[in-house]
Parts: C-alpha cells; sequence; structure tokens
C-alpha cells in the first residue's frame, strides 16, 4: 500500500527552482493524500453500515457520506492530473476535506468536533499566512455554529455531564431541565471544545510561522546558490575560452598538428594550456596545474597564463620562468603554488627546447609505436620561493614524433577499486595510438572513463599533444633588432633570400619596397619606450612568396590604416600613411592578427 501510494504521489518538481512554489506543491500531494485517506475511511464506513456492523442515528447520512467521497475523489483526481501545479489546488482540496469533516461531526456530534480543526492543520502547512487566517476563521465561525446547531440535529445527549437525578429522569420520564442541561453543555462542552480549537490553531500557526521562516531562508539560500552557480557557470565558459581549441594558422601546411583537452573536476579548474606560433616556424606550449582546486586555483591559474604569456617573446625559457616565479610568489598569501612545463619546437629542425617546474615529464610517441620518456633537470615549482633559476633542457623531434603533456589528473585518475590510472597505463594507450594525432587525445580521454567507470573525478584533467608531420624545408628567417640604423642588414638579408629562392629581377625591387616600409613601420612606431625585436620570414610556395613580420610591440593593424588622399599635395596631406599604401598597392594580398604580437603577413606573386 506504501509503495501504491509512493507511486501516485512521486512527482518530478526538479525543474521549478521557486521554494515557495515547490513546498506548495509539496504540500498540495500531502493534502491530497489525506483527503484520499479520509475518502477511503469513509467508504468503510459506509459499506460497514450497508452491513448492519454499525447503526446510524435516526437521520440517515448515507446521500451526505456519498457526496464527501465523491468530493474528496475529484480533489484527489485533480491534484494527480495537474500534479499539483495549479494555484487553485489547495482550494478545492481544503474545501473537500472540510465538507468531509463536518459530515464526520454531524455522524459523531460532540466526539467529532475536534476533527474540524484538522482541515485547518492541514491550511498552515502551506505557508501562505493569509490562506492560513481565512481558513482558520471559517473553521471557527462553523465549529461554533456546529456545536449550536448539533445538538437540535443529532438530538443527541450528553450524558457525561449529566447529574444521576438528571439522568433517572431523563431515564423514567421525570422533569428534566433543560435550560441547566444548555448552560452545562456550553461550559463542560462548547467552550472547551472551542479553547481546545483555539490552542490547536495557535500552535499550528507557531509551527507554521517557524516554517515560513525557515522556508524563506531556504529560498535564499537557493536563490544565492542559484546566482554562484550562474557565475560559476560563466567563470567556466571564460576559462574555457582562455584556452585554444586549436592553431587557426594558415602558415601550417600540414607541418603540425596540435590537441588539448581539459576538464576540470569542479566548475572552474587550476590547470590549464596554452600554445600558439610564435613566428612562421616556431610553436610555444605550455601546460601547467595550480595546486588546489576551485575558484582561487582557477584566478591563479589566469594570472599565470597572462603572465606567461606577455613575455614569450622577450626572454629566454629559463629567464621567463624565473620572472613569473617572482611576480607569483608577490601577493601570494594563501600559499599556491604551479608545476609547470613550457616548451619551444622549432619547426625547421624539430629541436626542441623546454623547462619543467616540478611538473610531470612528457612523453613522447614515436612513429613505431613506441613511448618514451623525456629526461629534464629537476627545477622548482613556480610560486613557492621567490629567487630560483630554472635550468633549459633540449630534445630533438624526429618527422611522426607526437609530444603528449599532461597533468596528474590523468595519470591519478582513480578506478572503483582505488587503483590509480598511473604512467604505465598512459603509455600503453599512446602505443595504441594510430599515427594521426588527432585520435590521441580522445583515446587517452576514454581509457580514463573507461578506467574510472564513474567513479568521481578527483582532480582537473588536461593533454596536449603535437605530432611534427614533416619539416619545413622552404622558409628562411632572420630576427633584427628594430631600429632604423638596421634597415642596411634587412635589405641585404632581402638580397640573400632572393638569391637562394632564385626569384626573378623584375619582382626583387617592389619586394625590397614592401620589406623596407614594412620594417620602418615596426622600427619607427612599433616601440615607443624600448628597444625590440622584429623578425622576418620568407616562405615560397610554387609561384607565390609569402613574406611575415612580427614584433612585440603596441598593437597596430595596418590593414584598416585609411588610405591618404592622393588628390591633395603633399604639404595639405595628413602625415603617414603613405608606405602601407604602396605595401597594399603592391602586394597581392596583405592580412594582420594579434596573438600578443604583430603578426603581419604579405604574399607576392613571383611568377
Amino acid at each position: 500500500m506504501k509503495k501504491f501510494f509512493a507511486r501516485i504521489f512521486n512527482w518530478d518538481n526538479s525543474d521549478i527552482k521557486d521554494v515557495l512554489y515547490k513546498d506548495e506543491i509539496l504540500c498540495n500531494r500531502t493534502v491530497a493524500l489525506s483527503a484520499l485517506l479520509m475518502a477511503i475511511g469513509m467508504l468503510i464506513i459506509y459499506i460497514l453500515e450497508k452491513l448492519n456492523v454499525i447503526y446510524y442515528e435516526e437521520i440517515s447520512f448515507d446521500i451526505l457520506i456519498c457526496i464527501a467521497i465523491v468530493l474528496l475523489i475529484i480533489s484527489v483526481v485533480l491534484t494527480i492530473i495537474f500534479k499539483g501545479r495549479k494555484k487553485w489546488n489547495k482550494y478545492v482540496l481544503i474545501s473537500s476535506i472540510f465538507i468531509a469533516t463536518y459530515i464526520l461531526y454531524l455522524f459523531w456530534g460532540n466526539l467529532a468536533a475536534l476533527l474540524l480543526a484538522f482541515p485547518v492543520f492541514l491550511a498552515t502547512k502551506y505557508l501562505d499566512k493569509k490562506f492560513s487566517i481565512a481558513t482558520s476563521i471559517i473553521g471557527l465561525f462553523s465549529m461554533i455554529v456546529s456545536l449550536i446547531l448539533s445538538p437540535l440535529v443529532t438530538e443527541q445527549i450528553e450524558l457525561g455531564i449529566l447529574s444521576e437525578a438528571q439522568i433517572v429522569a431523563l431515564i423514567f420520564g421525570g422533569e428534566f431541565d433543560y435550560e441547566l442541561y444548555i448552560f452545562k453543555l456550553i461550559r463542560f462542552v462548547m467552550v472547551p471544545t472551542v479553547l481546545m480549537y483555539i490552542l490547536i490553531l495557535l500552535m499550528s500557526f507557531g509551527l507554521s510561522r517557524q516554517n515560513r521562516a525557515l522556508l524563506y531562508e531556504q529560498k535564499l539560500q537557493v536563490e544565492n546558490s542559484s546566482r554562484i552557480e550562474s557565475e560559476l557557470e560563466l567563470a567556466k565558459n571564460i576559462q574555457q575560452n582562455m584556452l585554444p581549441k586549436g592553431l587557426v594558422d594558415n602558415n601550417n601546411h600540414g607541418e603540425y598538428d596540435i590537441d588539448a583537452i581539459m576538464i576540470p573536476a569542479r566548475e572552474v579548474g587550476g590547470d590549464f594550456y596554452d600554445f600558439f606560433m610564435i613566428d612562421e616556424s616556431h610553436v610555444f606550449i605550455v601546460i601547467a596545474d595550480v595546486s588546489g582546486k576551485g575558484v582561487p586555483a582557477a584566478i591563479f591559474m589566469a594570472k599565470a597564463k597572462t603572465l606567461i604569456r606577455s613575455m614569450k617573446n622577450e626572454h629566454s625559457l629559463s629567464d621567463m620562468f624565473s620572472i613569473v616565479n617572482k611576480q607569483l610568489v608577490d601577493g601570494n598569501d594563501e600559499g599556491l603554488f604551479i608545476t609547470a612545463w613550457v616548451g619551444i619546437v622549432s619547426l625547421e629542425t624539430g629541436n626542441m627546447k623546454y623547462v619543467n617546474a616540478g611538473h610531470l615529464p612528457p612523453l613522447v610517441r614515436k612513429s613505431s609505436g613506441e613511448v618514451i620518456e623525456l629526461k629534464q633537470n629537476t627545477n622548482f615549482v613556480l610560486g613557492g620561493l621567490e629567487n630560483v633559476e630554472f635550468i633549459n633542457d633540449e630534445y630533438k623531434l624526429e618527422e611522426g614524433d607526437t609530444l603528449v603533456l599532461y597533468t596528474d589528473g590523468v595519470t591519478e585518475s582513480f578506478s572503483e577499486n582505488k587503483e590509480l590510472f598511473g604512467i604505465n597505463r598512459l603509455k600503453a594507450t599512446l602505443s595504441k595510438c594510430d599515427e594521426e594525432n588527432k585520435g590521441v587525445i580522445s583515446k587517452i580521454k576514454h581509457s580514463v572513463e573507461v578506467f574510472s567507470n564513474g567513479v568521481e573525478q578527483s582532480d582537473d584533467i588536461t593533454c596536449v599533444s603535437l605530432k611534427l608531420n614533416k619539416l619545413i624545408t622552404n622558409i628562411i628567417n632572420r630576427e633584427f633588432i628594430a631600429t632604423t640604423n638596421s634597415i642596411t642588414d634587412v635589405l641585404a638579408f632581402v638580397d640573400e633570400v632572393m638569391d637562394k629562392f632564385k626569384i626573378d629581377k623584375e619582382f626583387i625591387p617592389k619586394i625590397k619596397i614592401i620589406v623596407e616600409e614594412a620594417y620602418m613601420n615596426i622600427a619607427c612606431h612599433a616601440y615607443k619606450y624600448k628597444v625590440g625585436n622584429a623578425y622576418i620570414s620568407f616562405r615560397i610556395e610554387n609561384d607565390r612568396l609569402k613574406i611575415m613580420f612580427v614584433d612585440q610591440g603596441a598593437p597596430f593593424n595596418p590593414t584598416t590604416y585609411i588610405q591618404p588622399d592622393l588628390d591633395k599635395n603633399a604639404d595639405e596631406r595628413k602625415i603617414g600613411g603613405l608606405g602601407i599604401h604602396m605595401i597594399k598597392e603592391m602586394a597581392d594580398e596583405i592580412s594582420y592578427r594579434y596573438d600578443g604580437s604583430n603578426i603581419l603577413t604579405i604574399v607576392k606573386k613571383v611568377k
């Protein structure tokens, strides 16, 4: 029976966010269950009367009992159909229970007087103050009227309040003092019943007030929780958007493939990764794991990521980590620290320079399927101690090699038996991967999920993979100190490139003008208060010569620069813009992007 009722009234209210509304629905469920039990009880009374087990007084209440049962069943059915979600539901339920209670009172007389408090008690469960007060007033008025009319309707005599002489007179037809009886009825039955009724109401109101206060507090907590969840979801989206999804770079002509994933253990995580092209032939990669989890780790992560990216081109990797470490130590009152690995891969030679700050050693999957663990110097973590020196390492990637970086969320994933995933399982997963790099990250993720088999994630899971498909052979690049004094060396470098690429002489003057104007723009305007570097690379593909300029100066997009009005005299025109105009006129294609560095790419057809 219990399972039957539970199945009928087991409704899903997870979509309802308002705590007060959800409580009203739960109350409708409780009151409907009470109404159903009352209907069953009244049906039993009706059946017992038909079987002559019990006997009504002179007045037959068959019709009234049937009406009460029908009203109760209708209210229950409506509640089930609408799952208690209608605002009028409570009025229908309480009204039907009121009517049924009065009928029972008429059947049992004063013995059932306190039953009239039952619907009022149920009404106070709704925590609706106005509804409770209105129900109480109606109930109290109805009780007083019923107590007065009940003796007249049922013609029952309360023997308990009569003296022995009155009982004898009543039995043997003697003189019965009816006025005295009414006085005693009011004093010993009606007044105590009303007082008891009022006491029950006050107790119900007290509980209702206390529950209402608790519920309002719960509502505030839910609203705060919902707000926090919304803010955490926004923070999660912001954090995910901070992480690159892939190298969308026109300079990648199949030389490499790169993929990554970061799955936070909580709404926001402390792991992070980053990768981007420093120039046309060098890929920068970093992966890190902040101690701790949640919002503090995420904020510390964002600070570290910003610091690393801001100085990626200005220092060696070891010096960069030393500077980042000092800035992370400053103000680190929470004692957070970061294990990190950073590397730069040359797509021309396969040479990789890297620094490990207390992070797990990277793995390299060879084209043969062999998986090796990179040897490295042991360096201290970032953010732990202020004056720490970091040592560089080097490794030469070969064509077909895949570099795999990961955090301890991968190797320290737990199975149902509290067993760790471990480095050996990770190596085994990599050795089974095919030569296509795009499947490496997904297979690591799948292996961890199968191993964990639903066990709650204990730490952030982060992986990055880079496969070197082939080395770049048709590129020549050089870095210059971005000053006007070095323009001679730049033009000499152009002559060297033209000679190596065997460019027809008819194109060389325009190429030199393009390079000179672009370089002088960097030398004169990119670095205002400091001396910086300018990177220039040439790449030949069929009949297209691609020239790339990279600098870390102030952001400047020459493709959006307003073209000078050439119809005006030189003294009437606004100064500047002529060099950029010449580049646009002589080049076949020009594009710009900024990722912490100005990257200007110019294409000139040479056939």
